[in-house]
């Protein structure tokens, strides 16, 4: 039997950094891991689902420091625009100028490759 699972990865050098995304696409889901390349490491997992009782979806970290929110609002983010349950590991330096250019990275991968995700 054919596993029904499907990865995609891509790399992009963003800000001096080389960014590795890694998508493992599951059935009704689908999980993100997003690297810096040079220092592959697995700190950080937060999951989005949707609620039967309310219209934003849940969100919650399941690994990791509880301080920063920046993965718990990307995987919301990506619950809402896949209309799936989606978890992500954001494994890299959270600056300010770096975040937002891995998350649009990460959207024009979706919008030019939806089936992958």
């Amino acid at each position: 039997m054919e596993s029904s699972f499907k990865v995609h990865v891509f790399t992009e050098e963003i800000h001096d950094k080389k960014i590795i995304f890694q998508v493992l696409k599951m059935l009704d889901s689908c999980m993100i891991f997003i690297n810096d390349k040079e220092d592959l490491k697995f700190n950080d997992l937060t999951l989005a689902l949707q609620s039967r009782f309310e219209q934003e979806p849940l969100c919650t970290r399941l690994i990791g420091h509880t301080a920063e929110n920046t993965s718990i609002n990307l995987s919301n983010k990506l619950k809402k625009k896949l209309n799936k349950t989606v978890y992500v590991s954001l494994n890299i330096d959270e600056d300010r100028l770096l975040v937002p250019a891995v998350e649009k990275r990460l959207n024009a991968e979706i919008k030019s490759n939806p089936d992958n995700f």
